[in-house]
């Protein structure tokens, strides 16, 4: 529908009906000027196939897609067919630094491929009590080129890239919505400078409305202080 529009650089497609929609596959691909995208609240009742759906759009930062429903979405149940299910849907989104995917069900779904390959800005993929990767028969190279993503704990992607740790348990490669992440302030799941803004300007008592007070005690000694922006600079100089 968009393949290949590279210069389109936003789209607010929220007024779409996708009731009846069975396949967006390739939808978005190489829409390499696409940098911000709005699909919040497709709900996706008949939606079988995502394949490919945002393959490289290499520009993409900001996808919403919460409330965007794949509670059907399932590919074929075999190890040789890699053009159903969530193949390839993300890869090579380089610019893409964080993915909240809460909203997704994943428990008919049979095939991963490549879903994450190539996604080498890619800090944070959030998930939801939804995600479910029991079902799933093909899922190689899904973290491929996937060298900034940690999970829950901390916790870096490594030689093995399937399956195996897209989960947000410990030692995966996930993030829980919702999970503390000491550090981020801003609660975007992402440690960086912005969050030592959002510290200064709640210790000049002028906290944002988005200001995480938990998340915010990064060396987890209770309040709120000028060492925690030091902790922080510490987690951003580490990775």
């Amino acid at each position: 529908m968009f393949a290949g529009c590279s210069g389109l650089t936003s789209l607010n497609l929220t007024h779409f009906n996708t009731g009846e929609l069975m396949t967006t596959s390739y939808m978005f691909e190489k829409c390499t000027g696409l940098e911000t995208l709005n699909l919040s609240g497709w709900t996706n009742e008949s939606l079988t196939n995502m394949c490919g759906m945002f393959s490289g759009c290499t520009k993409l930062k900001d996808i919403n897609l919460s409330g965007f429903k794949t509670d059907n979405v399932e590919g074929s149940n075999d190890n040789i067919y890699m053009s159903n299910g969530m193949c390839l849907v993300f890869q090579g989104c380089s610019s893409l630094v964080n993915l909240n995917l809460s909203s997704f069900n994943t428990a008919k779904l049979f095939k991963t491929y490549k879903m994450f390959s190539g996604c080498g800005s890619l800090r944070r993929i959030i998930i939801g009590e939804g995600w479910n990767m029991d079902n799933v028969v093909a899922s190689t190279d899904m973290f491929n080129g996937c060298t900034s993503l940690v999970g829950n704990d901390g916790t870096k992607v490594g030689e093995t890239i399937d399956k195996t740790f897209a989960h947000a348990s410990e030692g995966g490669y996930l993030t829980l919505a919702g999970a503390k992440i000491p550090g981020d302030a801003n609660g975007d799941y992402v440690v960086d400078a912005a969050d030592i803004v959002e510290i200064v300007n709640y210790l000049q008592n002028n906290p944002s409305t988005q200001f995480n007070e938990t998340n915010a005690d990064a060396n987890g000694a209770g309040g709120v202080t000028a060492e925690d922006i030091d902790t922080i600079i510490g987690i951003i100089l580490s990775e």
